[in-house]
């Protein structure tokens, strides 16, 4: 390169990699420069020369370097003075005479990484310029850097190691949020995208849905103290056992939990006795990720299948039928095999007669052997879990498949129960039979588009979550760079956790009444702001309804503090 400034600084060698961890950190010249107490110019020389930033005019300052003029050359060429040229120019022999060694060989794997992301941002940059005004030179060398140094977030790094999830608040019933609540989560609660409060995170494909439980009590502001599970779409959780109890029973152990299962065995990670609880959430949803429930072993649950078989080789149950043709199936009661045969030899079978009660009549009581036992009476089996409930140490990744848009609803048939008891998946479960370890278990294959976390049975809260391979929404709306989640897919990567990667909505807080009562407290701790700006009238008939009538708002939004509502807003690298 010609004529370059061979400028050796006179600061100790630490101060060259000061530099860059700081301009990393910031990704300001200017904060950079104060913050080690030197001047920009210097700043910009150690970045340039590190290939870490550029700026149009350092681009084409290389690019008639690279035609061989000299600095006053370039500075008649760009109508500048030599002297501003110069700053644009890297050091030829590094800062400390060629005695320092290069940044990207500093032994730090995490530094070495943010070193290659960043070289990635600025090589983007530059092609474009280049490529723009036809630089064949400036092309040519990008070419052997990029083949050498560039690192890209390619679509398939991104979709062997990581998903993003989209974490959607829905309304108590697992429906979608209604209008009126909508408007005031629009109003009062920062929603500026969508209907809904939601949150975004990238996580690593091995995270287990135990792990991510404590994401989501984090990205939402629960407090963990409440009971929680996993569950599947009401059609998905069908097909998938082809509405047939037989199947179910089959399944669990290998995708849903023991309806027995011990409830101990259900909090084994729940061991939070004092000090901070946020620390206490971090260490749990870090990685490295490894279950210690035995309760969700295939054999403790193959014990419990066999139990429940068992109890209800012989059983009758209660049908009941509306006038739109519905069916409601009651708790199976267990009768004995002579009962069974008694009376299985009545026609029709009944026990007694059907009888009218306004809008619906109970039918005859049914007899089954528990293979033909209604698919809908499972739901009376669990005594601590219900029977929908997922298998929690299952990783993300083998439960969501990917959708091409995770924000809108996937239109793809739910699995059935032969598609996913494939020949392959048997031999896993067979291979896997007999043994309680935590650690070997089946591995099973993505079975659903769409997820459901239920939280505080009482509240009701439920979270949608579905997943998908990229962030493309989430870049072309603005709300996210491509270098933002290049920077996320490093986080992830060094710390090993979870990142949250957008945020809509301020967060929620436990015992506030699910969707509606949350409504209901924004209403109320935003009574001046809807006289004054919205000009609501009816603020008194209004709260009629409220579960907050009346009520002091200071006082209201205290207590909702002491349950650790806060409205100041994280930033979403720091949320998880």
């Amino acid at each position: 390169m010609a004529n370059q400034n061979t400028d050796v600084a006179d600061s100790p060698e630490p101060m060259y990699h000061q530099i860059i961890s700081t301009y990393l950190d910031n990704k300001s010249v200017t904060d950079t420069a104060a913050k080690c107490k030197t001047s920009a110019v210097k700043v910009r020389k150690v970045l340039i020369t590190e290939e870490l930033w550029s700026s149009r005019t350092s681009i084409e300052v290389q690019h008639y370097l690279n035609l061989g003029k000299t600095t006053a050359q370039i500075a008649a060429i760009l109508c500048t003075t030599e002297k501003a040229v110069q700053q644009y120019l890297p050091y030829t022999r590094g800062l400390y005479g060629g005695e320092n060694p290069s940044v990207s060989a500093v032994n730090s794997a995490r530094y070495r990484e943010r070193i290659r992301i960043a070289k990635a941002n600025v090589l983007k940059k530059t092609r474009s310029l280049a490529e723009e005004n036809h630089w064949p030179d400036i092309l040519e060398s990008l070419s052997k850097q990029e083949g050498s140094t560039m690192l890209e977030i390619t679509n398939d790094q991104f979709d062997n190691e990581y998903l993003r999830l989209h974490l959607e608040l829905l309304d108590s019933d697992g429906s979608p949020v209604d209008a009126e609540t909508t408007s005031v989560l629009q109003k009062f609660g920062d929603v500026q995208y969508g209907k809904t409060i939601t949150r975004d995170i990238l996580v690593s494909k091995d995270m287990p849905l135990w792990a991510l439980n404590y994401a989501i009590q984090r990205c939402f502001g629960w407090q963990n103290s409440h009971l929680h599970r996993f569950c599947l779409p009401d059609a998905q959780f069908r097909a998938l056992a082809d509405n047939n109890t037989k199947n179910y029973a089959r399944l669990v152990g290998v995708v849903f939990r023991s309806p027995w299962m011990d409830e101990e065995e259900q909090f084994w990670a729940d061991d939070y006795e004092d000090g901070s609880f946020k620390t206490w959430l971090k260490r749990k949803y870090t990685a490295p990720y490894k279950s210690l429930c035995y309760g969700e072993s295939l054999y403790q649950c193959e014990q419990d299948v066999a139990e429940l078989e068992q109890r209800y080789a012989y059983c009758r149950v209660q049908r009941t039928r509306y006038d739109n043709g519905s069916d409601f199936f009651g708790d199976p009661e267990a009768i004995s095999r002579a009962e069974y045969l008694r009376l299985k030899a009545k026609a029709p079978l009944k026990t007694k007669k059907a009888t009218k009660y306004g809008h619906f009549e109970v039918s005859y009581k049914e007899v089954h052997k528990f293979a033909e036992i209604p698919f809908d009476s499972i739901r009376w089996f669990g005594e601590s879990v219900q029977a929908e409930s997922l298998l929690e140490r299952l990783p993300v990744g083998e439960v969501l498949h990917p959708l091409r848009d995770c924000t809108k609803m996937p239109v793809k048939p739910p699995m059935q129960f032969s598609e996913f008891m494939t020949a392959e998946q048997c031999d896993e479960v067979a291979r896997c039979t007999g043994s309680d370890s935590p650690v070997a278990q089946p591995h099973v294959h993505p079975f659903t588009d769409t997820l459901y976390y239920n939280y505080d049975f009482g509240d009701d809260w439920h979270v949608q979550i579905t997943a998908s391979q990229n962030a493309d929404d989430l870049i072309e709306s603005k709300r996210l760079t491509s270098e933002e989640l290049d920077e996320a897919v490093l986080q992830l990567r060094s710390k090993r956790r979870p990142v949250c990667i957008a945020q809509n909505g301020l967060p929620v807080f436990d015992d506030v009444g699910n969707i509606h009562g949350y409504a209901a407290f924004l209403k109320c701790i935003s009574r001046d702001i809807r006289k004054k700006v919205y000009a609501v009238d009816d603020i008194e008939e209004d709260e009629d309804s409220s579960p907050y009538p009346y009520q002091d708002k200071q006082e209201v939004l205290e207590w909702a503090k002491s349950l650790g509502w806060s409205k100041r807003r994280v930033s979403n690298k720091n949320l998880l």
